[in-house]
Order: C-alpha cells, then sequence, then structure tokens
C-alpha cells in the first residue's frame, strides 16, 4: 500500500507551486520591461518549430484599442469598455473561459470611471486612470479624480491604490513609473511629474522627474530614466533628491536623433546601449553613458528602410525593426563599425508592419492587415528569410505582441483581444 504523505506536506506543496505558478515569467508592461527591449528571452514553449503553425487559440471584444494587455502566470490581464465605463478583466490564458468563438468569459472583473493604464509588478494587477474635472471650486489648481487600484491576479481582491496613471507606466526592478500631472489656472500650465511606486517593497515611492508637457514615452534602465520627446532624448537620473519640485531634475545629458521620432515609438535600452528609432527609418544608437559632454550625436546608426519605424525589440544579439515598407530588419546591437550600418538580414513580409516582440527564438511581427508573423529571430544563413507562419485577426495590429505562457496576445484596432498558438 502505498502511503500518502502528511497533509501539512501537501499543503505546503500547493504553497509552493501557487507560488511558483505567481512568480512565473510574464510581460508586465508596456515594451515587456523598464528598457522596453519587448524581448522575454525565456519564454521558450513556442519554438520555431511550433510558430509555423501559429493559429487562433481564443478571442472576445474589449470595445477599446488600447492599452494593450499583460500577462502573468498563465492569466492574461485587459482593461475593456462597458459603457462610460472600464473593465479590469481577468482571462485564462489557456482558453480564455470562452463557450463559444467570440464568447468568453472573465475569471474575474473589476470596474472603474477611468482607467487608461496597466501593469503586472509585484504578483499584483495594477490598473489606474485620471480623470480632470473643471470645478469653479477648483479656480486656481487642479482638480483631478483618480481611480484604479492594485489587485490580487488570483482573485481580483483589491489590495492597494493604483501606482501610476499613464498608459506608458513601466516596471523596472519591482517599482512602477508612471505619468501623474496637474493642470494650474489662470495661466494654463499642465505641469507633470513621473512618480516612482513599489510595487515589492524594492524602491521609495517618490516623485523621480519633473516636467512641462509629457514626453511622448519613456524608459527607465539600470538608474537612469530616458524620456523621448521630438528629435531629443532627455537622460536624468533615477534620483528622487536631486528634483526640485517646480524647476524639475537636472539633466545628464541629451541625445539628438538624426530625425523625428514616431509617436508609437519608445526609446530601448538594453547591453549598455539607447537605441531610438526614427520616422526617416533609421536607428540611432548611443552608449547609456552618454559622451562626455551635455549634447551627444548618435555613436552610429542602423538603416532600416527609408520610411516610419515603431518601437524595437531587442535581445543580446540582434535588434528587430519592423517598417511601413513591409521588411522586418535585423540588425547586431554593436553595429557594424562604421556611421551607417545595413541590416544582417530582412524578411519581406509584404504588408505594412509595427512594433515586434521577440521570446525565445522567434518574432512576432503585427501588420495593417491583422496578421501576426513569425519569424526564427536566428535567421535563415542568407540575406533574405521566409516567414515561418502568421495567424489572422481581421483588423490592424498596432501594439507589439505580448507572450507569455505560451501564447501570443494582441489586442487589434476593432478591439478584439486575440491569444494565438503554435503547433
Amino acid at each position: 500500500m502505498t502511503r500518502r504523505p502528511p497533509r501539512r506536506i501537501v499543503t505546503a506543496i500547493g504553497a509552493l507551486l501557487l507560488g511558483l505558478v505567481a512568480a512565473a515569467p510574464g510581460w508586465g508592461s508596456v515594451g515587456f520591461d523598464g528598457g522596453r527591449t519587448a524581448n522575454s528571452p525565456t519564454e521558450t514553449t513556442i519554438t520555431p518549430a511550433a510558430a509555423r503553425n501559429l493559429r487562433v487559440r481564443w478571442h472576445t471584444n474589449l470595445g477599446r484599442t488600447g492599452p494593450p494587455p499583460v500577462a502573468a502566470g498563465g492569466r492574461v490581464f485587459a482593461l475593456a469598455n462597458v459603457g462610460t465605463e472600464s473593465e479590469l478583466r481577468a482571462f485564462a490564458g489557456s482558453n480564455g473561459g470562452c463557450s463559444t468563438p467570440g464568447t468568453c468569459t472573465p475569471l474575474w472583473s473589476v470596474r472603474q470611471p477611468t482607467l487608461s493604464t496597466l501593469v503586472v509588478a509585484g504578483n499584483r494587477v495594477q490598473a489606474g486612470g485620471e480623470n480632470f474635472v473643471h470645478d469653479i471650486a477648483f479656480p486656481i489648481g487642479p482638480h483631478f479624480e483618480y481611480f484604479g487600484g492594485s489587485y490580487d491576479p488570483v482573485t481580483g481582491t483589491r489590495t492597494g491604490a493604483a501606482a501610476t496613471y499613464d498608459h506608458l507606466s513601466a516596471v523596472a526592478d519591482g517599482c512602477v513609473y508612471g505619468w501623474t500631472g496637474a493642470w494650474y489656472r489662470p495661466a494654463n500650465y499642465f505641469y507633470e511629474t513621473l512618480v516612482r511606486s513599489s510595487s515589492a517593497g524594492s524602491c521609495t515611492s517618490t516623485t523621480v522627474y519633473s516636467s512641462g508637457p509629457t514626453p511622448s514615452s519613456f524608459a527607465v534602465a539600470r538608474g537612469q530614466i530616458y524620456l523621448l520627446g521630438g528629435s531629443t532624448v532627455v537622460v536624468a537620473p533615477d534620483a528622487p533628491d536631486r528634483c526640485v519640485l517646480g524647476l524639475g531634475c537636472p539633466d545628464l545629458w541629451h541625445a539628438h536623433l538624426s530625425a523625428p521620432a514616431a509617436v508609437d515609438a519608445f526609446p530601448t535600452v538594453a547591453r549598455g546601449r539607447l537605441f531610438v528609432p526614427t520616422l526617416d527609418g533609421t536607428i540611432n544608437v548611443f552608449s547609456t553613458s552618454g559622451c562626455g559632454q551635455p549634447d551627444c550625436s548618435p555613436t552610429y546608426r542602423l538603416r532600416a528602410g527609408t520610411v516610419h519605424i515603431g518601437s524595437l525589440a531587442v535581445t543580446d544579439t540582434r535588434v528587430f525593426a519592423a517598417s511601413d515598407d513591409g521588411r522586418l530588419y535585423a540588425f547586431r546591437p554593436a553595429g557594424c563599425g562604421a556611421a551607417l550600418c545595413d541590416a544582417t538580414w530582412t524578411s519581406n513580409l509584404g504588408t505594412p508592419l509595427h512594433s515586434p516582440s521577440v521570446a525565445g527564438d522567434v518574432v512576432y511581427v503585427p501588420s495593417d492587415d491583422g496578421r501576426v508573423f513569425t519569424v526564427d529571430a536566428r535567421g535563415c544563413g542568407a540575406k533574405t528569410c521566409p516567414a515561418l507562419g502568421s495567424a489572422a485577426t481581421g483588423a490592424r495590429i498596432r501594439w507589439a505582441p505580448v507572450v507569455s505562457a505560451g501564447r501570443v496576445y494582441v489586442l487589434n484596432d476593432a478591439g478584439d483581444l486575440y491569444a494565438l498558438g503554435g503547433g
């Protein structure tokens, strides 16, 4: 007769497994991490062979086109619109709780008046939003209403207030970064601060940067903040003690781009380098330590065609850029020893493309025609490489695909959340 372990041991094992599920690699914010690398190197469930048969596993309509979903522990979290309110929904990644195609039941949902930001950090789902209310009782100061909170990913139980209030929020080293702001009258001046909030007890919640008009996007990595606006990236220390309210923070240096960046571009920080895509198809590359001067020009540039490219995906060995010209471009992060470098290989996918993401050895590339293409991240040994496969969602996809626990999640312009799988 087989002896069963004592109940307390079974309970301990169950708790350990639950902890492992909660700590499983996920996709916590836009661009995956604080550096916006769009690269999940440990997510290897979908191999290049399985990616040849990428197909729709389930889908549901959210009634909105952003922000993109986030995922962790075998679950995907997304914001939906219900009438005039927002709703945070959690779905089982495996099947979405779908009884029929498009008819899916969330594991749990929470309704709030206004939500625009979504991250997973510190084993919590954090959603937030803000609404400016014109009120005669506030003649010279701001009047904002803030909504959202921090929720248990398994039960949806509220565990605290929301950390940030902007859809560009980022997660770095256990901290959540995002913009919050105020409108001051009668001067009609919009003053915003980048705030840092602790999600796992590893950082101090405080203001880390103060500015006037908000930069279009930002990244955070290794103690520095990179704020992209127009043709400039402002690099500042992640050091709140150096910020003075109303006067801002002292900048470390400025990166001046060869052309303006697109509104859908993020600065990407990886391997000691800053990568910034521009509207003319080039990627400007800088050292994260600067150039020893207040104003720096690119150390070198990578040429991804001549038209718009959005955000990048960067691994230890490759930089991937997807272009409006229908091509995916692959480069070496260290360049080619010249001021302007061509791609080591490309993949012509035949339709305008948007921001890619990488997981394991597979690049996922969303497109204008609603397909998600898969390409072998290792290349094919030639200058031009074919796609491995693709899956259709019916409408344009602008956000980088989210890859977690063997599923690829995309949100298209029709407001449909799709879960794709390989094999």
